[in-house]
């Protein structure tokens, strides 16, 4: 009777560690599945990421094919370093509906503005208080020298932009107002060298809240910049002589 009970006792048993083993292994397969389940999921959004990091790539550099960003193929440093002065001075013919008159006191100091407001703020000399930059006299002439060509002397400051900016005769210099930035720019196109002159074609670009668009296209004559001699490590070595809407 005895025998009898421990033979099946002992079925009991075994049957109880096979469906436990059974079990454990069902376990073991569930979580496995669960892993390779994550596993795929991940792999599925790092290939989702990637096509759409592609997607962003490919649209970044669709942009630099359409000129948005400057191609700088065949351009020296020194004609790429002008697109600063470029940019300047065509926001401010475009934003305020302007020729391009260095003669004409309230567009010399309109553009002299634009040109310090975005470009200017950086120069070691610059002292930024507020909403507001000073600059030396020195400083502000070798601007006006790179901005226009017939350049001989800083003119009078008309009262039609005496809230943009003001001569502090105690500083020795000129005080501008930092205007917010606006949602254009120009880039530099093609440089083409003629003698002793340089044709410069530059594109204008205006932003929106989903895109940016190709406005309009301007033709830039420049020059050596003859004052050049007379400016300490110069960024800039060349003069805007004109420039055009096409």
């Amino acid at each position: 009777m005895k025998k009898t009970y421990y033979f099946f006792l002992l079925v009991f048993m075994i049957f109880i560690f096979v469906g436990c083993s059974n079990v454990n292994n069902a376990s073991i397969n569930s979580v496995k599945n669960v892993e390779e389940g994550i596993s795929e999921l991940k792999s599925f959004e790092i290939e989702e990421n990637n096509s759409e990091k592609n997607i962003e790539e490919n649209n970044i550099t669709k942009q630099y094919n359409d000129g948005v960003v400057v191609n700088r193929e065949g351009m020296s440093d020194e004609f790429y370093a002008m697109t600063k002065p470029v940019d300047a001075v065509i926001r401010c013919m475009y934003e305020n509906n302007m020729e391009y008159e260095p003669k004409n006191p309230e567009f010399f100091w309109r553009a002299i503005s634009y040109f310090v407001g975005s470009y200017g703020i950086k120069h070691e000399l610059a002292e930024i208080e507020y909403d507001k930059v000073k600059l030396p006299k020195n400083v502000v002439q070798e601007f006006a020298t790179i901005l226009f060509y017939d350049y001989d002397d800083l003119l009078d400051i008309p009262e039609s932009i005496g809230d943009e900016v003001a001569y502090d005769e105690n500083y020795g210099g000129y005080i501008f107002k930092i205007n917010p930035a606006t949602l254009s720019y120009a880039t530099l196109e093609s440089v083409e060298t003629e003698e002793k002159e340089y044709t410069v074609i530059a594109d204008f670009y205006t932003t929106g809240k989903e895109n940016v668009k190709l406005s309009s296209k301007w033709e830039i004559k420049m020059v050596d910049n003859p004052y050049i001699s007379g400016i300490q490590e110069p960024k800039y070595i060349y003069t805007i002589k004109s420039i055009t809407k096409q």
